[in-house]
């Protein structure tokens, strides 16, 4: 599994990122106490989804 360097995300903006089945994400709050709005969508099928 190859691993993709750091992606820095100013607050109050988003990013899209497309994981195959099994990966994963690591995300670090440098500032503030909420680190994200999460959806994550079944890219094969849109009405199976997830929302944090």
């Amino acid at each position: 599994m190859s691993q993709l360097e750091p992606v820095r995300i100013p607050a109050g903006h988003g990013k899209a990122v497309r994981l195959g089945a099994g990966a994963k994400v690591k995300l670090i709050n440098t500032y503030g106490t909420q680190v994200v709005d999460c959806w994550a969508l079944n890219a094969y099928d849109l009405n199976e989804f997830m929302s944090m």
